[in-house]
């Protein structure tokens, strides 16, 4: 798809350096590109890589160039232009290379792929060699009209703040590489006796009480088109917990809901759910659901669900013996939940 850019304003502007290891990457890379288009575009891109490299690592982080789809040749000659970096503590990110005259610029396909940010680079090829970061986003702007869009500094992140949202990046990956690491482990035998876990609350007072009156009709137990005030739910116990995901979600929460029946003939049936929160009323999509029997045992096994577009909710059922024990894993790309339980 193609964005156009606007003729005016004065983008926000930060120089960024390009070394002469860049040049000749960049000029070894276009050689072997026999169309001259094909080749320049080539070349503006692995200098914008190149740019944001040199940048980043004058900050102190880590890059990997040797990943990047900019340099491979195969990619180049199957026709696949992305212009990606891989930085340690941040994921990837891609760079959106235009020449300072052009109108348009073109963004590859990176749907499915995890992209911490785009950064919008204008790049000098000719005969003096520049770049300069007129800005970024944290995701790829959605207004568009015949895959077109015209952008002003309104839909630009300003380049000085995209170091402080680097930041915000590496708190959240580091506080979701260790939630709940070594969970402590919840006993439904004492949610029977109204003991329950601290974060653990009534459904009710969880989602209602967060959201909004109603939000609990809407976000969790009805079926769509139910006028019923109530969740539909034949469960007796349950309990609601609130996680959100940081910047992955832009800071929208899920709830997981768990609900039982007391054991009938040492047997206890378990919902378990996850249904979103905030002003959304679907879950993002690719959020998966796990629950793995008896884990950390050589007789574990697992069943998991993803989230597909304008989901309500998803969930898993399990009819499990008292004393067993599972594992209940909420995720979202590397970003992981994860909660034990004892029947």
């Amino acid at each position: 798809m193609n964005i156009a850019v606007k003729n005016n304003p004065k983008f926000h502007q930060l120089p960024l350096p390009i070394v002469s290891a860049a040049i000749a990457d960049a000029e070894a890379i276009a050689s072997e590109l026999s169309n001259p288009a094909q080749a320049e575009l080539a070349k503006r891109n692995v200098l914008a890589v190149w740019a944001v490299k040199s940048y980043l690592e004058m900050l102190g982080y880590e890059t990997d160039l040797t990943t990047s789809l900019c340099r491979d040749p195969v990619a180049l000659l199957a026709g696949i232009y992305i212009a990606d970096l891989s930085v340690k503590g941040l994921g990837t990110i891609e760079c959106l290379a235009i020449d300072p005259e052009a109108s348009h610029i073109a963004i590859p396909d990176t749907e499915g792929e995890d992209r911490s940010a785009y950064l919008l680079m204008e790049v000098e090829a000719g005969e003096n060699y520049g770049a300069n970061l007129l800005g970024f986003w944290k995701t790829l702007p959605q207004e568009r009209s015949l895959n077109a869009l015209a952008i002003s500094n309104s839909h630009l992140e300003a380049p000085e703040e995209l170091i402080e949202y680097f930041c915000y990046i590496q708190m959240d990956r580091k506080k979701a590489s260790v939630i709940n690491k070594t969970p402590a482990i919840s006993r439904l035998s004492d949610w029977i006796r109204g003991r329950f876990e601290e974060g653990w609350g009534a459904i009710e007072e969880v989602i209602d009480a967060n959201f909004g009156r109603g939000a609990i009709a809407r976000r969790y137990g009805l079926a769509r088109g139910s006028s019923s005030k109530k969740p539909s739910s034949s469960y007796a116990i349950g309990r609601a917990k609130v996680y959100d995901f940081g910047l992955r979600l832009d800071r929208q929460a899920v709830a997981l809901v768990i609900e039982f029946n007391p054991a009938v003939n040492r047997q206890v049936d378990v919902r378990v759910r996850v249904c979103p929160m905030g002003d959304s009323e679907y879950l993002p999509p690719h959020l998966k659901l796990k629950v793995t029997l008896n884990p950390d045992s050589a007789e574990s096994e697992s069943e998991e669900v993803i989230s597909r577009d304008r989901d309500n909710w998803i969930q898993l059922e399990l009819d499990e013996t008292l004393g067993n024990k599972f594992r209940v894993e909420v995720s979202l790309g590397d970003a992981i939940i994860s909660e034990d339980f004892e029947i």
